[in-house]
């Protein structure tokens, strides 16, 4: 890349072509986060504002929104969550089998109703909202720090919960297209240390 010293006209810069007749790999579509956080301050607002939120994210952008068609919903509590919080808190219940399937906490928040606020007005114009699920951190009773706000290495069952929590959305009409294992991010939030080779095995497993 050469350095320009002054601005060039349109003959003589370096110009981007594009050929649309080429196309490789498909955009999914754009999208954001349903985090507690989020739903805390959207019912904050009077119900005019939480429809103009809404549009403004999910209308087409013909109708003055940004098209949105994906989301990523927490499983349990997440960095963008007042307090921690999880499906299962018996301790030992490594099959989920206390797991609340009526996700009573997203939807006390707010979490199911703006998802499905979201999902409405997606399906007026014809789409369809795609919803990731991923747990931040397992409960703590899985972690050897017993404490959900560490990067310490635990265990989480990533394919009965994303399932289970599906179950509970179900009933709402709500629809998960698919499910990650623990993410991890850096600090003391909520969050699971995986090592690659720990979590190769553990996905190779289940």
């Amino acid at each position: 890349m050469e350095k320009m010293d002054k601005p060039c006209d349109e003959h003589k810069c370096p110009s981007l072509q594009i050929d649309h007749s080429k196309t490789y790999q498909t955009v999914v579509g754009f999208g954001g986060a349903f985090t507690e956080a989020a739903a805390i301050n959207w019912r904050l607002l009077s119900q005019h504002d939480q429809e103009e939120v809404i549009r403004r994210y999910f209308a087409s952008p013909e109708e003055g929104g940004l098209g949105y068609t994906l989301g990523r919903v927490p499983i349990n509590s997440c960095d963008f969550s007042p307090a921690s919080y999880n499906f299962d808190n018996v301790t030992g219940d490594m099959d989920l089998k206390n797991f609340d399937m009526s996700v009573k906490h997203d939807v006390e928040v707010g979490m199911v109703p703006m998802i499905k606020a979201a999902q409405d007005m997606i399906s007026k114009r014809g789409a369809k909202l795609m919803l990731y699920a991923s747990p931040w951190s397992p409960p703590a009773w899985m972690k050897l720090t017993l404490s959900t706000l560490s990067r310490t290495e635990g265990a989480f069952c990533v394919i009965a919960a994303p399932s289970r929590w599906q179950k509970g959305h179900d009933h709402f009409g709500v629809s998960k297209r698919a499910g990650s294992s623990d993410a991890a991010p850096m600090g003391k939030v909520r969050s699971l240390f995986q090592t690659h080779s720990r979590l190769s095995d553990f996905l190779a497993c289940n």
